[in-house]
């Protein structure tokens, strides 16, 4: 055998070794990607949503990868309103995860993220490639007249007796 037909054969042989390994971090990426959990997904883009310097001007809601299309688009409206539903329209350097919870046989589930000032229900839906994906998000504002409502619910509930004494 040549040199050059040596020289050849390492060639191919290193070239099938680095599609090889290629091939095998895929598939890894994408399993580990699989078996992150709908807490982690929200904690992760939460994370880069609220260090990000813009991140509606940066599109963030398009480029991510833990959201749906559709939350995407359904961003981009509300924001050329000038409102940020990541947020609920509420401006904070800082949030704590709630409660999660997976419902529809695996398919749907819910995490709380709690501001200063509101608790926002996110929704995600399991993809084809059963990664996890934010799909929606309900604000649920931390009102004075919620507190008000809650006590006088409990009022009817319990009694004013159980309430006062």
């Amino acid at each position: 055998m040549s040199s050059v037909q040596a020289r050849h054969k390492r060639l191919l042989i290193g070239t099938i070794l680095v599609l090889l390994l290629l091939v095998i971090f895929w598939f890894a990426l994408k399993n580990t990607r699989a078996n992150t959990e709908p807490i982690e997904v929200v904690q992760r883009f939460y994370s880069h949503w609220i260090l990000a310097e813009d991140p509606i001007g940066d599109e963030l809601h398009l480029r991510s990868t833990y959201v749906t299309d559709g939350f995407g688009r359904q961003t981009s409206r509300a924001a050329e309103k000038g409102v940020d539903t990541v947020l609920c329209g509420t401006p904070t350097q800082t949030f704590s995860l709630g409660t999660s919870r997976t419902v529809n046989d695996d398919s749907m589930a819910t995490v709380e993220v709690h501001t200063d000032t509101t608790t926002v229900h996110v929704v995600l839906i399991r993809d084809d490639a059963g990664w996890w994906r934010i799909d929606e998000i309900d604000c649920e504002e931390k009102t004075e007249l919620d507190l008000e409502k809650a006590l006088e619910d409990a009022r009817t509930l319990y009694g004013d007796k159980l309430l006062n004494g």
